[in-house]
């Protein structure tokens, strides 16, 4: 099969564009100001924050999935109290006991979640706040090239 024309132009369009996405911000100069590692900074605060929403994600699956399983166990324990046969009085009793075991089981998962929905949220928080505190660092470290010649110069 023969490549066509327009393949070949959305190819080298592929290529312009990424040249021209990389180029976009040196056409702009800020004195004082290295364009390329700001967006260096940019990029390293993105790629943070993205690692920050698939752990988020995560850690609300496993909520998720905590919370399915206690449901399912009590399903099936609500179950095989309903089937269970005896006395009126028996089976009353045993609801009580139930009812006040699950409410009890449901108040410790509600910790266990909030344990690690607080968890994750400073973690994420720490890690936030770690990476942009190294950002304006590695910023107010690094000198614009044009600056070394204004400090011999003075």
């Amino acid at each position: 099969m023969v490549a066509s024309s327009t393949d070949k132009d959305n190819a080298s369009d592929a290529g312009n564009s990424e040249k021209s996405k990389s180029n976009f911000f040196n056409a702009f100069h800020m004195p004082h100001m290295d364009t390329e590692k700001l967006m260096n900074h940019y990029k390293k605060n993105l790629e943070i924050l993205g690692s920050i929403n698939k752990m988020s994600a995560e850690v609300y699956a496993n909520i998720a999935q905590m919370h399915s399983t206690f449901v399912k166990q009590t399903t099936v324990e609500i179950n095989d109290l309903i089937q269970k046969k005896g006395k009126p009085s028996d089976t009353v009793a045993k609801f009580s006991e139930f009812t006040k075991d699950n409410v009890v089981k449901a108040v410790n998962n509600c910790k266990q979640i909030s344990t690690l929905l607080a968890t994750t949220h400073q973690s994420i928080n720490a890690a936030i706040l770690k990476r942009f505190r190294e950002s304006v660092d590695e910023l107010k470290r690094k000198k614009h090239p044009s600056d070394a010649g204004n400090e011999q110069s003075q």
